[in-house]
């Protein structure tokens, strides 16, 4: 043997392949779901003193992922006994899944599945204002898809899950197959009573339109003004355009767009053209819903909760939304339970928020149901509590 060595140290072993790394670490994967692509090239660099590459590290994961998760392929196959199993453990649900013929392969091929729960269906009706929220969201893994999902808003103004569906695509198709079930879960016949609110989704407008003509359809202003500052960015402007959309009153709404055209023609033109008032000035809501959000907050909020389901393959997805649904059915109640107040917690503070802005004014009872109230810098107004 030969005393000494002069050859250079190498961190390569053709042993550290994707399929070894994903069953040593699929554990701590597992517990680690954030980890980074340079973390973990690190951590498999101090404990195997070797170098792997940024393809192997991909290939880890996705690896990693069908041992903790199982094949996403095989999960496909088992979506039948999961639709069956649901309609078993929750009556009243509605659970719908459609597949088209792969003329490659001669076999059906999943192409949609529509959930809502029986629990959620009725404690919305009972419960909840006439305002809908909906929302999409892409699917994370090696087969494509988007996940709708449609949100209300609970008594404490808190957000409320109605419905899902995983479905190809977003489309108008896709859309409109999505509210048409709403519609139906809903009971939404009166359409002029409801509310829909949504970030202007490709497809989505034409879809409501053709399924609920009459009921008044918001767009999220976030949304508007992030289209809306593309050609007319500025300061003023977004403080003109954000004062045009919280304005109660029509005259107040004209006199600021009046003010808007003075300063930029251009911009006020472009809202004119681009959109309707009624769909995102507080001026021209309808007064049914009883409210008057002008975010999709809400809705965006739910997707930002359910973001490490969707880089499940679609089984692990499907049941770790309806636990989450079901855990926070459960918290509320629970929660409820140990207050005795009538009015919700959220409603109390804005209660107490509107007392002391009213501490400016003085009513003066004239008749019955009529008030005169004075206010320090408005002026004077007539109060009709029946009206």
């Amino acid at each position: 043997m030969a005393p000494e060595h002069t050859c250079g140290r190498t961190f390569y072993h053709k042993r550290a392949i994707s399929g070894f790394l994903a069953k040593k670490y699929a554990e701590f994967l597992k517990l680690n779901k954030r980890i980074t692509i340079e973390e973990f090239r690190e951590k498999v660099h101090l404990e195997l003193n070797v170098h792997i590459t940024i393809a192997q590290v991909y290939k880890t994961f996705m690896k990693a992922k069908i041992i903790i998760h199982g094949s996403y392929k095989e999960q496909y196959q088992r979506l039948w006994d999961y639709c069956d199993e649901l309609l078993k453990c929750n009556p009243g649900s509605t659970v719908y899944m459609e597949t088209e013929l792969d003329e490659d392969i001669g076999r059906e091929r999943f192409q949609r599945l529509y959930v809502c729960f029986g629990a959620l269906k009725r404690g919305y009706k009972s419960a909840c204002r006439p305002v809908i929220g909906v929302d999409g969201c892409h699917l994370r893994g090696p087969h494509p898809g988007v996940l709708l999902t449609a949100v209300g808003i609970d008594p404490n103004d808190c957000l409320y899950p109605i419905a899902y569906a995983v479905v190809e695509a977003e489309n108008q198709m896709s859309w409109k197959w999505f509210v048409e079930f709403l519609k139906y879960n809903l009971e939404i016949y009166d359409q002029r009573k409801w509310t829909l609110i949504s970030d202007r989704q490709k497809g989505l407008g034409t879809a409501i339109h053709e399924v609920l003509p009459e009921i008044e359809h918001r767009h999220c202003v976030r949304h508007l003004h992030n289209n809306f500052k593309k050609l007319h960015p500025g300061l003023a402007l977004k403080e003109r355009f954000w004062t045009c959309a919280r304005l109660s009153y029509m005259t107040w709404f004209e006199n600021q767009m009046e003010s808007l055209k003075e300063y930029d023609g251009k911009a006020r033109k472009w809202l004119i053209e681009n959109t309707s008032p009624c769909h995102w000035s507080r001026s021209h809501f309808r007064t049914t819903p009883k409210c008057d959000i002008l975010l999709n907050n809400l809705y965006e909020s739910f997707n930002s909760v359910i973001m490490a389901a969707r880089e499940k393959p679609i089984l692990g997805m499907l049941g770790t939304l309806r636990i989450y649904l079901m855990e926070r059915l459960r918290t509320k109640k629970e929660w409820m339970k140990k207050r005795n107040d009538k009015i919700c917690p959220k409603i109390q503070k804005k209660l107490k928020k509107a007392k002391t802005e009213a501490a400016s004014n003085i009513a003066r009872w004239s008749k019955e149901d009529q008030f005169e109230v004075t206010h320090a810098y408005d002026g004077k107004y007539v109060v009709n509590l029946k009206k």
